[in-house]
């Protein structure tokens, strides 16, 4: 008893003693106590290990970490030799996260690797040749709205859907049965007014459609080539529309009536001439419907 008391008293058996304890203390707070835990460590320090070794390959595709510009690639993604994922249309955007292969060169694309669709009707900017295309109409492959009879009149538009092959039809679609031009209703260049002359033949026309007042007629309205085409346009729909405001004061159903401007795309003579011109500066009935 005496004996112990004089190793524990003893100053160099002290040290020794406070040192074991402090080695065990620090060799138990090494293990978290948890084993899944001890294991993802031991598991992160091996990749550490395998990281800092030139010839390890740390994200097991193959690469090894001195060529490997791409270290974080996910399993089972083709790369390429520089251990990156690869690019096959060379829009920036890994294969592994690009929604859209195939997208032409030089085409910008959003994050999903995809053509921009500024119309949002399905069909990217760079195969919409109808890049306009009004909300919630369907289109086809090129962006255009269907026009499924291919009379010109896209389906959205066209009152009479199904008409036969090479018809004639008018801006609804529908097919012109006859096109009787007013002769004698003619304008002075850059003008819209009516005539003495040009009001005493649409007198005639007025009884006329008053007597079958369930046809269906488009005014339609030209002038020669004289000028911009906008603003012959702009010329030819406001002769149609003084001619059939003045049908309607006569009692002419509006309901019955249409108007368009053609502006000088449709010459019934030379605009080489005075009087070739004249005769294209001109408004035409175009019977539409007969019941």
């Amino acid at each position: 008893m005496h004996k112990n008391n004089k190793l524990i008293n003893n100053p160099v058996s002290k040290i020794y003693l406070y040192l074991a304890i402090m080695s065990f203390l620090l060799t138990g707070c090494s293990s978290t106590g948890d084993p899944v835990t001890d294991s993802q460590s031991q598991i992160q320090s091996e990749k550490t290990k395998i990281a800092l070794k030139p010839d390890g390959d740390v994200d097991k595709d193959g690469v090894v970490n001195a060529k490997d510009q791409c270290n974080d690639t996910l399993p089972n993604t083709w790369i390429d030799l520089k251990g990156c994922d690869l690019d096959t249309d060379g829009d920036k955007i890994a294969d592994s996260r690009d929604a859209c292969r195939g997208t032409p060169h030089g085409v910008k694309v959003d994050a999903r690797g995809c053509g921009f669709d500024d119309d949002h009707d399905g069909v990217p900017n760079f195969r919409d040749r109808c890049s306009q295309t009004i909300p919630n109409v369907s289109v086809n492959a090129s962006g255009c709205e269907w026009d499924s009879d291919n009379d010109s009149v896209v389906d959205s538009k066209d009152l009479c859907a199904g008409t036969p092959p090479g018809v004639k039809v008018e801006s609804m679609g529908c097919h012109i049965i006859e096109v009787v031009t007013l002769e004698g209703v003619h304008f002075t260049p850059g003008s819209d007014q009516l005539s003495a002359n040009a009001k005493e033949i649409l007198k005639s026309v007025a009884t006329t459609l008053r007597k079958h007042n369930r046809m269906r007629v488009e005014v339609a309205g030209h002038t020669d080539s004289t000028g911009p085409v906008e603003i012959n346009t702009q010329l030819s729909l406001q002769r149609a529309r003084a001619a059939s405001q003045f049908l309607v004061g006569l009692g002419v159903s509006k309901e019955v009536l249409s108007t368009r401007g053609y502006a000088a795309d449709q010459p019934v003579a030379s605009n080489d001439t005075a009087s070739g011109r004249s005769a294209n500066r001109r408004v035409e009935m175009r019977f539409i419907e007969i019941d």
